[in-house]
């Protein structure tokens, strides 16, 4: 009797250990999908109407910010996603914006904010020297390669580029300009008759003669990328009307694939070394009798992805990988409804690669990045503001609802994601974005205005007392100090004057049509404590930080400034912006305000996030999820409040 009883006990004790050990360390598995630019207003609004049922989900079953959240100082790219992966304020992490300026080096010396120079301890890095398997997935988390972030993997970057986007066409395309700042390629051809022996070893029917052009794309490896194209008329009703273009292989044995207008055509081709590589062409217009054809040729891409093992699998299974190029749209070679299409065609792309390496690796912690939405509301942002130049009514709904399909499709895939990430009863998911947007149509110049008032010399850069380094509508100002620049002309004793003089040329700039440019500037010491709804903010940082940090005013920013003027309008389809300061972005304008979401296993549902929650308090929340540190340099709060507590279960004889 006592040896069964001894024996039941046991067994019972062995189960609810194997009950505790499967309740309390699968839920624990957490993943951030992070939605660069996304508005907390306009995902609400697609929510409400039924289109995102993730984002939805979690409003019911777990956590939303309605308000949004607290972007980080500053509110761009390059020093937000940092902030989230490591729990830090862009002063601890030192990317204090996504272009500035290290101190001691040369003045004329700008540092591209990239994770390569974060000097913050990463959140994925204390996941794996825990035991935790990680899957850091997106240029902006980690540097590449993966080892250099102190990672082992796998890490997936910014991906691998081999060609420029191109545009081709046998005619003049009407007000399209390739800017001198335009990343891309435009040529134009002559179609010339195909020789018929060759059309019939491709079985391809034709009822007007075959046209044809060799489509070349430079390559970064040196060798053109060819591919022989056909233009035929596959309707029989004895008139010319060239519907089709067909790509033949090179032994004009076979055709490889056709499309009509508006249809996109994969060509795979094999980068030196054997990996799979490829591009897209899209026929974007074909008249009946050929007299007009242009192509869309989007960049040639390879997967980049670590480790090595993994890219040459992943780089033979997945399709070919695409890039929402904003190139061709800005410099008018190709339609609204191509630069979308691209979008959303990248974000399928990388849920399929995500997905193939949380399901092949299984991970424990993931970090995820989607860039679209950022992309595309730089180009499209400026036509849903009323008081915005480019704004058109008849236009609007139609522009509109491509927000919304691209808002959509992320979502859907953020729920794939989730789904083979274990879902919500296996694990935890954030869904957060860096920065909200803000319209915007005129340039500001700020070296031109330094240069106005004494400052800057742009004939002689490193000769002045201050140069400026800008990204979006952030700009900091350094001061060429003696002992500190290695061409320092300003003495420490008057270091504070310059300083004073800086912001008051700031302070007092009016555009000439009245209004103010610049929002708001801090010395650098004031940057230690930056007042955001009631919560401190520091981008204090002595080595990267700014002498003087400036806002601009909405509807000013500073990309794209032209050299010599000092304000001037927008480039075309660049009309949304970001980096403004919080709480000086007028409601029509638009939202800096962060989209804030989590759900999952170990999330209490409708808790409540307070109003100043931020990206900073991400890790230290994973931490808490995992029961392990938070990063050592960490600035943010744990969100205990919304965590179940992972109690012991009780054994007892």
């Amino acid at each position: 009797m006592k040896a069964i009883y001894l024996k039941r006990t046991f067994v019972t004790t062995w189960f609810l250990i194997l009950f505790a050990a499967v309740l309390f360390s699968a839920p624990s598995k957490v993943m951030v999908v992070g939605w660069d630019g996304a508005v907390p207003e306009m995902v609400k609004e697609f929510a409400a109407e039924g289109r995102m049922p993730t984002i939805s989900w979690m409003m019911e079953n777990g956590n939303f910010a309605y308000e949004g959240g607290l972007p980080v100082v500053v509110a761009n790219t390059n020093a937000s996603w940092p902030s989230v992966i490591t729990g830090s304020f862009p002063g601890t992490h030192g990317i204090t914006n996504n272009s500035f300026h290290y101190s001691g080096t040369p003045i004329t010396a700008s540092q591209y904010g990239g994770p390569h120079t974060l000097q913050a301890e990463s959140f994925a890095v204390v996941a794996e020297l825990e035991g935790y398997r990680t899957a850091v997935l997106g240029g902006p988390w980690a540097s590449w390669p993966a080892n250099d972030a102190g990672l082992t993997g796998p890490n997936m970057g910014w991906g691998n580029w081999h060609s420029k986007t191109t545009v081709i066409s046998n005619y003049d395309i009407e007000g399209a300009v390739l800017f001198p700042f335009l990343f891309m390629d435009y040529y134009k051809v002559e179609l010339v008759d195909a020789e018929m022996q060759k059309i019939h070893q491709t079985r391809l029917n034709s009822y007007s003669h075959p046209l044809t052009f060799a489509m070349k794309i430079p390559t970064y490896h040196g060798e053109d990328f060819v591919s022989n194209l056909l233009i035929v008329d596959t309707t029989d009703d004895s008139i010319v009307n060239y519907d089709l273009l067909a790509s033949v292989d090179s032994e004009w044995s076979k055709v490889t694939g056709s499309i009509r207008v508006g249809e996109w055509l994969p060509l795979e081709t094999r980068l030196p070394g054997g990996k799979r590589a490829g591009l897209y062409v899209k026929l974007l217009n074909l008249s009946d009798d050929a007299q007009q054809l242009r192509l869309f040729v989007s960049a040639m891409q390879s997967t980049q992805i670590f480790p090595e093992w993994l890219d040459t699998e992943m780089a033979e299974v997945l399709p070919i990988p695409i890039n929402a190029d904003r190139n061709a749209i800005i410099g008018g070679f190709v339609d609204e409804e191509t630069f979308f299409e691209s979008c959303l065609m990248e974000i399928e792309w990388y849920e399929k690669a995500y997905q193939y390496v949380i399901e092949r690796t299984n991970p424990d912690v993931v970090f995820a990045w989607f860039w679209e939405i950022d992309e595309f509301a730089h180009r499209m942002f400026g036509f849903l503001d009323k008081e915005s130049p480019v704004y058109s009514a008849e236009e609007y709904q139609r522009r509109y609802n491509m927000f919304r399909k691209v808002y959509q499709q992320l979502d859907k895939s953020t729920e794939a994601l989730w789904n083979s990430f274990g879902g919500p009863e296996e694990s935890n998911l954030f869904i957060v974005s860096d920065h909200g947007f803000v319209s915007y149509w005129r340039i500001a110049n700020i070296n031109e205005r330094l240069a106005r008032v004494g400052l800057y010399n742009s004939s002689d850069p490193s000769s002045s007392k201050a140069i400026a380094y800008s990204a979006g509508a952030a700009t900091q100002i350094y001061i060429n100090l003696i002992g500190r620049e290695p061409t320092g002309v300003v003495s420490p004793d008057d270091y504070e004057a310059v300083q004073k003089e800086i912001i008051d040329a700031l302070n007092s700039w009016i555009d000439e049509n009245g209004a103010k440019v610049i929002a708001k500037a801090f010395t650098k010491e004031e940057t230690k404590d930056i007042d955001l709804a009631g919560r401190s903010f520091s981008l204090f940082n002595e080595k990267s930080t700014g002498d003087v940090l400036a806002f601009a005013a909405s509807p000013y920013q500073f990309d794209a400034a032209t050299p010599g003027q000092i304000v001037t309008d927008a480039v075309p389809y660049f009309t949304g912006q970001h980096g403004y300061l919080f709480g000086t972005v007028p409601e029509m304008r638009g939202n800096i305000r962060t989209l804030f979401a989590v759900g999952g296993a170990l999330i209490k549902p409708q808790v409540g996030l307070p109003d100043t929650v931020s990206l900073v308090d991400i890790a230290p929340t994973m931490a808490a999820i995992l029961g392990i540190r938070e990063p050592a340099t960490a600035d943010g709060l744990a969100l205990t409040e919304i965590l179940y507590e992972k109690e012991l279960v009780g054994i007892s004889d």
